[in-house]
């Protein structure tokens, strides 16, 4: 007896991911509202990584029908996507479901499905996922997928995608440092260790946050803020002038709130292209490694969403809160009373009470 092989062979060019950190698809990603009309699963998921794609300049992109190796499998390598094993899977990573012994057809049986990672939870191989069409209805949603369990239930296999690179993976990117001094200088650095500091900013900063995918801003005593996307001198953008007391970056997803409690965001370093997301009353806000973003109003109530965008909040909690962080699909909080209280979803409940009283603050990432 002789098995047939597939002709389908991956490309030397396939065999590693692209140097742009993975959270740009993260963002990409969370940029689609939950509830936008995204029409079939992989197609959506394949404008996503497109769009990132070509916003770093790269020309390949995901294939749809008649690509090599079909447009579930072959699509993805020759557009320079890596797989990986699910237990290193990590926000930005794209899912393809689909029964293994037809993955490089373009019209497979079985379960089939596509969605982008977003978010991890405090589940072993339980993901926060953004997709298109899960509920049959062609538009955009956001849940937690176990992918190989879902898979395995309907004979299909889950394949995970890298593109990008992701956070602390395979030594392509590391975190990026900032710290501020006394003096209001600002120094950065993207490796763990003794020196390799870079002065980037001398004197005047009074705020600094840094996001996963290495967004830098910066807060001046004049209430300008200033962003940019890499470590070195200069290279800063003006991004608001004047009025904003407080920022926050994540997931590519920047935050300013200004004096009088209103809230912007945007996905992109540049100028304008912020959009109101509250007016008035927000004391703090926060964001996360996989765009989820909180905000805290001046009655300690706690408010959440998914998403950049007008409206969308989900009140998560009435009252007695003093401080937010999120990191990761995971949000914390902290209420007066020094208790500890953390979630992996955006949503009404679902609260476990971590520590009980005696904490002064929080931090996830």
């Amino acid at each position: 007896m002789v098995m047939a092989i597939s002709s389908f062979v991956l490309s030397p060019q396939a065999s590693a991911a692209y140097s742009f950190a993975n959270s740009q698809i993260v963002a990409k990603a969370n940029s689609y509202a939950i509830g936008y009309s995204g029409g079939q699963c992989k197609v959506w998921a394949g404008n996503v990584v497109n769009a990132v794609l070509a916003a770093n300049g790269i020309k390949a992109r995901v294939g749809g029908y008649g690509s090599p190796g079909g447009a579930y499998y072959g699509a993805y390598a020759n557009a320079g996507g890596t797989l990986i094993s699910a237990s290193t899977a990590q926000p930005g990573d794209l899912v393809q479901i689909v029964n293994a012994s037809q993955r490089n057809s373009d019209s497979p049986t079985g379960r089939l499905h596509t969605a982008i990672i977003v978010g991890t939870t405090t589940t072993a191989g339980t993901f926060v996922v953004r997709d298109s069409n899960w509920n049959l209805d062609g538009k955009v949603s956001q849940h937690n997928l176990n992918p190989v369990t879902w898979a395995n239930a309907g004979g299909s296999t889950a394949y995970f995608w890298r593109f990008g690179a992701a956070s602390g993976g395979g030594g392509k990117t590391s975190a990026t440092q900032m710290i501020l001094d006394a003096a209001g200088n600002v120094w950065a650095k993207s490796s763990v260790g003794v020196g390799g500091w870079t002065e980037e900013v001398q004197g005047g900063i009074g705020k600094v946050a840094v996001g996963s995918d290495g967004t830098q801003m910066i807060l001046d005593g004049a209430g300008n803020v200033w962003a940019k996307s890499s470590v070195g001198v200069g290279g800063w953008t003006e991004e608001v002038q004047g009025g904003i007391t407080a920022i926050a970056t994540g997931g590519g997803v920047q935050i300013i709130l200004d004096g009088a409690g209103n809230v912007w965001a945007k996905s992109s370093v540049g100028v304008g292209g912020w959009t109101e997301e509250v007016q008035g009353g927000i004391g703090k806000v926060a964001v996360g490694s996989d765009g989820t973003q909180m905000i805290l109003d001046g009655a300690g109530n706690v408010w959440a969403k998914s998403s950049v965008g007008v409206g969308g909040w989900t009140e998560e909690v009435q009252g007695g809160i003093t401080a937010i962080a999120t990191g990761g699909g995971v949000q914390i909080i902290l209420d007066g009373a020094g208790n500890v209280w953390a979630k992996s979803s955006v949503g009404v409940g679902g609260w476990t009470e971590e520590v009980q009283g005696g904490m002064i603050a929080i931090a996830t990432g």
